[in-house]
């Protein structure tokens, strides 16, 4: 079986909240799906206290759960974690990296998950120099598209998409 083969037993749900996301019709119900994957995904990396759209005094935040690991990349993400769905037909503007990355949030990583991904994708320039210039700042923007989810929807580990982000936007191969 493929769970034998070290694959995520959870990779049908996800199936299902992907599909969940992609069919709906509606704006709101679109996000309320990407928030309950995302949800899904920050239980799933071990995250403690998750809640959905927390309100602080200067912003919204999708989803956000406390890191209270020490080890590994986990020690270089800190804690909380927050993460910004935008399920746009379009890739994200760097003036939405720019707000991701000035939301007072006590947090020094920011999970984006862009469900189609960020202008500036091949070049050094849109969102993507935002999110370089966001790391000199000490600010993680770790960008996570539909495929990171489709892929574990097939069976790679939610933190293994996570390091491959990490190390990603470390040595500037972000995609």
């Amino acid at each position: 079986s493929i769970l034998n083969r070290g694959a995520y037993s959870k990779s049908n749900a996800y199936r299902r909240l992907i599909d969940n996301v992609n069919i709906s019709k509606y704006s709101t119900s679109k996000k309320r799906f990407l928030e309950a994957l995302v949800a899904t995904f920050a239980q799933d990396l071990k995250l403690k206290n998750v809640e959905v759209t927390k309100r602080t005094p200067s912003s919204e935040i999708d989803v956000r759960g406390n890191n209270d690991r020490s080890t590994g990349i986990w020690k270089e993400l800190g804690t909380p974690i927050i993460f910004e769905a935008k399920n746009w037909e379009d890739p994200v503007s760097a003036d939405q990296i720019r707000n991701l990355a000035e939301k007072a949030t006590g947090a020094k990583t920011r999970i984006l998950i862009a469900w189609n991904g960020v202008t500036g994708k091949n070049e050094l320039k849109g969102a993507r120099l935002e999110i370089i210039k966001a790391k000199e700042r000490g600010v993680l923007i770790l960008v996570l598209t539909k495929e990171d989810f489709e892929k574990i929807a097939a069976g790679t580990w939610p933190e293994t998409i996570i390091e491959e982000r990490y190390y990603a936007l470390i040595y500037d191969e972000i995609e």
